[in-house]
């Protein structure tokens, strides 16, 4: 879904409903996305599937590590990238190609050492944030209004 997800970004931005810094923008936030699904491991399906779009775009040149160990991203090469991943995904659904996917796995749903290196220096950082949803605060009063709202309808409608 992430993948066809970027992907239909560059489509709808070649169509002019987003613009290149929105689309910049979403590609550079898939990273810290892949890392943080990536630290669940090979054993689990988001990490394992994350570590498929890692590798992939590892191979295809689009992201790599610096001399410091920090990740950078080729955007344009990222972005055909992804189109090429997207491609290769939906054309295993469409085609059930239980083999070939199975041959994915092997290939692309590993640990590579520059990952682990990376994962091993994100130990300090919670693995998953706490989310606080403010709006439930606002819920009481919405439900009150929305009440209100409801006995006036059917008071106009008598």
């Amino acid at each position: 879904a992430d993948v066809v997800g970027l992907h239909n970004l560059t489509v709808l931005r070649e169509r002019g409903l987003y613009d290149d810094a929105f689309v910049r923008a979403a590609f550079v936030g898939e990273l810290p996305d892949l890392f943080r699904s990536i630290r669940f491991g090979a054993t689990e399906a988001h990490g394992r599937a994350n570590l498929i779009q890692f590798n992939w775009l590892w191979e295809k040149g689009a992201i790599s590590f610096d001399d410091d160990g920090r990740i950078t991203a080729d955007i344009p090469a990222m972005e055909a990238a992804v189109r090429s991943l997207a491609t290769e995904l939906l054309t295993l659904q469409a085609e059930g190609d239980y083999e070939r996917a199975g041959e994915m796995l092997e290939t692309y749903g590993v640990m590579r050492p520059e990952i682990e290196a990376a994962v091993e220096r994100l130990e300090d950082v919670p693995v998953d944030i706490r989310p606080r949803y403010e709006v439930r605060s606002l819920l009481p009063e919405w439900n009150a209004i929305a009440e209100r709202l409801s006995g006036e309808e059917t008071q106009t409608t008598n």
